[in-house]
Order: C-alpha cells, then structure tokens, then sequence
C-alpha cells in the first residue's frame, strides 16, 4: 500500500513537473488604455513645463491601443511583443507653456499628440504542465516615445528613444479544462549614459479555451514607465492602464 501511495506521489510530482507542449505561441490583444501622468519636454537650452496629461494636455479618456505577442519554445522560449500607440486630444491651457523651442502663452487652444513605440524581446524559462504553468521573465525593452503641441501659430516635438532591461515572473493556472487565470509581473531599473528610468508592467486575466489550441483571455494591464533623459531635457512619469483582451493561438 504504502508503495502505491508513494508511486503515484512521484507520478504527481512528474506531471507537475512536466512542460506544456505547445512550440508556438501567438496574441493578438485590444487594449483600452487610459493614459495618466506628467510630462516635461523642454530644449537643450531651456526647461520645458511640466504638463499633466490629463487637465493640461486633454488626454481625459480610453484610448484603443492593439498589439501582439509571439513566443517559441517548448521550457526555453524566445519571443516579442510589440503595442503602438498615436493618441490625439485638445485643450485651452491655463498658464503659459513651454513645450520644447516654443512658448504658448495662457488661454491658447492647443492640439497635442502622442505617439509611442513599444518592442519587448524576451527569454522565458516555461515551466509545469497542462494545469498549471510557471516561470522565469527576462528581456529588453525598447521605447520611442513622441510628443507634439500646436496652435494656430506655430508646431512644437520632441522625441526621445531608450533600451531598458527588465526580469520578472508569469503564472498560468487553469482550475478547470476550458478555464484558467494568468497573471504576470514585469520590472526594470536602468541608469546609463543621460537616461536614468524605471518601468513596471503588472497583467492579471482570466482565460477562456473554446478548443484545443484556441483561446481568448479578459483582463487588466497597468504599465508604468518614470524616465529622465538629460541630453534631451525630458522627463516623462506616465502610467498606461485599463481592460485588455486577447485571442491566442498554441501549436
């Protein structure tokens, strides 16, 4: 007796243990964004104004943002994420503003945009089996972010680009055949040259299987990213969060 109990511990031990099989894995996702936070972006001369993005820029509502995720692998996987934004609002500003070479003066209608790159590349070390999977993040993220204000008058942008490391951890669960929850932690800070910057990315979900291979997942995204540039006179401290959606695929 006390062998069987022993024996099928162990075969529990190696299920647990065992990777999922899947070699391809591919996202779609639709992210309603809510952008939040300041930003100053001034000249190589001159500082620039430090601006909410909400109350001095406009940008007060859920943004449609679309992106994907692919990884390959079996327990070593290789992969990248990518998500583009090009977000625009309208204003009256309240005080004068510096925003780059151009100053406007208090009581001007200003149009701004936002446009954003965001490429992952990643190592993830995939870990369990069929109900539950875990492990290790590592990668690199790249960022371009754009900013431009405008009136009637005149144009102001600015850019500014950085390569940022980051580590972190995933975990899948899945309680039921057709039903699992996913969840996964991203963290970087980096200091080098005349860019200093921190980033955070928290995702939590829930996800459903229609068939094998084929599946959608509801949830939550926040990311945060506080970032100096010094040759540039930029500094950015913004937060992107809301609902997510993804279709996926697993061969």
């Amino acid at each position: 007796m006390k062998q069987k109990i022993l024996f099928a511990a162990l075969a529990g031990l190696c299920l647990l243990a065992a990777p999922a099989h899947a070699l391809i894995e591919v996202e779609g996702f639709y992210w309603l964004m809510t952008p939040d936070g300041t930003v100053r972006f001034g000249s190589s001369s001159v500082d620039g104004t430090s601006l909410d993005l909400e109350s001095d820029m406009g940008f007060d509502s859920a943004e449609r943002i679309p992106g994907f995720k692919l990884a390959l692998g079996d327990v070593h996987q290789v992969g990248v994420g990518y998500f583009s934004m090009d977000i625009e609002a309208d204003s009256r500003i309240s005080e004068n503003v510096r925003f780059g070479t151009a100053t406007f003066p208090a009581g001007t209608d200003v149009a701004s945009t936002w446009e954003g790159d965001i490429v992952q590349g990643f190592y993830r070390l995939n870990l369990g089996s069929s109900f539950a999977r875990y492990g290790l993040l590592a990668g690199g993220m790249y960022i371009d972010f754009a900013a431009s204000m405008e009136a009637e008058y005149g144009r102001s942008s600015q850019s500014v680009k950085a390569l940022m490391p980051y580590v972190g951890g995933y975990f899948m669960g899945y309680p039921l055949p057709w039903v699992g929850v996913r969840g996964s932690a991203l963290a970087s800070t980096w200091d080098w040259g005349d860019v200093s910057a921190s980033m955070l990315d928290i995702e939590l979900a829930g996800e459903f299987i229609f068939t094998p291979g084929v599946f959608v997942a509801v949830g939550y995204r926040h990311t945060g990213i506080d970032a100096t540039f010094d040759d540039d006179n930029v500094d950015i401290d913004v937060t992107f969060s809301g609902p997510i959606a993804y279709l996926g695929f697993e061969w």
